[in-house]
């Protein structure tokens, strides 16, 4: 009695259902690969599209993945595809049971040897198959599309910032040495220095000429009255070269503090304009990556219609059935003796 409970009737059951009543399950298969740029892999396939300035992207495969596993793909699919023909009584399920039972239809795997992903979908119907895969794929598409648009519009934005700061920055050093040379009555401290060291090195000229001059007659001509006179030349142009040394080094006009101040000015304006014309150049850049498509969803293989159901397999299922059965039954029994054992003793 226990094997007929055990075994023979749950095997009947099991023959009945899937000889009788289990719908035939067709599956269709899709290979794609997600692309881009900059990304780079060492795989035969990575190879061939790195020769066209491309390559595949397992980080953005997997974004793909997790919208093909995703609520919004059960929407975006039965906006096409009659669900009852993808899961049992589909049209009348709640959205949480649709989802978790469309999860059972769909598998997506990435194989990381060539970097390409395999969509499985199984309907009860061949065409139905097929369509889903295909829908999937172009819902796929259109999210790295939709990515590729925000990510290019938020590095022409992020640009276009930097570019703003880049140009308050300049139009203020330029504005600072404006403000320094209204200040002060001067367009370049660092020039009238130059000027004035350029008089006083020819005063000093003028100093030793006279000097020598004199020397000259206080050796021939001790009392000669030209000794005043030289004397004197002497003593103007000693001052005169104290005088322009005083305007470069002390007073509240002195330049050397000037040109200290002014050095900076210039430093921060030439830092400033280094600054804007690489941002200009980034902005560029960023104008003309945003009209490239930077992720590319590439079909390696087109959603394929099955000519024949391939599950359920319904001798292996029966099978299985049986043994899993006999197993139960066996331990069953085991144990059941054991414990008739334990009674007699």
């Amino acid at each position: 009695m226990g094997f007929v409970l055990v075994v023979a009737i749950p095997t009947l059951v099991a023959a009945v259902y899937f000889l009788f009543f289990a719908r035939p399950v067709f599956v269709s298969e899709a290979k794609f690969v997600v692309r881009s740029h900059n990304d780079r892999t060492p795989s035969a396939l990575g190879v061939a599209l790195q020769s066209v300035g491309l390559s595949t992207s397992s980080s953005d495969a997997f974004m793909v993945h997790a919208y093909i596993k995703s609520r919004h793909a059960v929407t975006d699919v039965s906006r096409t595809i009659r669900l009852s023909q993808l899961v049992p009584n589909g049209s009348s399920m709640a959205k949480e049971d649709l989802y978790r039972a469309f999860q059972k239809q769909i598998t997506v795997g990435y194989d990381s040897t060539n970097g390409i992903s395999t969509l499985r979908v199984r309907a009860y119907d061949a065409e139905t198959a097929r369509a889903t895969a295909d829908a999937l794929l172009d819902s796929g598409e259109k999210v790295i599309n939709d990515l590729n648009v925000r990510s290019n519009a938020q590095a022409v934005h992020e640009a276009q910032e930097t570019l703003s700061l880049a140009e308050l920055e300049s139009a203020k050093a330029r504005s600072a040495i404006a403000n320094f040379r209204s200040a002060n009555r001067t367009i370049d401290p660092g020039r009238i220095a130059t000027e004035a060291s350029q008089v006083i090195g020819a005063l000093m000229t003028a100093l030793a000429e006279a000097r020598a001059e004199r020397a000259q007659v206080a050796s021939q001509a001790p009392a000669s009255p030209q000794l005043a006179t030289l004397d004197a030349k002497v003593s103007a142009i000693e001052s005169q070269i104290r005088i322009e040394r005083n305007k470069v080094v002390r007073g509240p006009d002195a330049l050397t503090p000037q040109i200290n101040a002014y050095e900076e000015l210039v430093l921060t304006r030439e830092i400033s304009e280094k600054a804007l014309t690489a941002a200009r150049a980034a902005y560029e850049e960023a104008k003309i990556d945003s009209r490239r498509q930077r992720l590319y969803l590439e079909r390696v293989v087109e959603p394929d219609r099955p000519d024949k159901a391939t599950l359920p397999r319904r001798g292996l299922s029966l099978l299985l059935t049986l043994l899993t059965c006999l197993m139960i039954y066996g331990i069953g029994t085991l144990i059941w003796s054991g414990v008739r054992e334990h009674r007699q003793v």
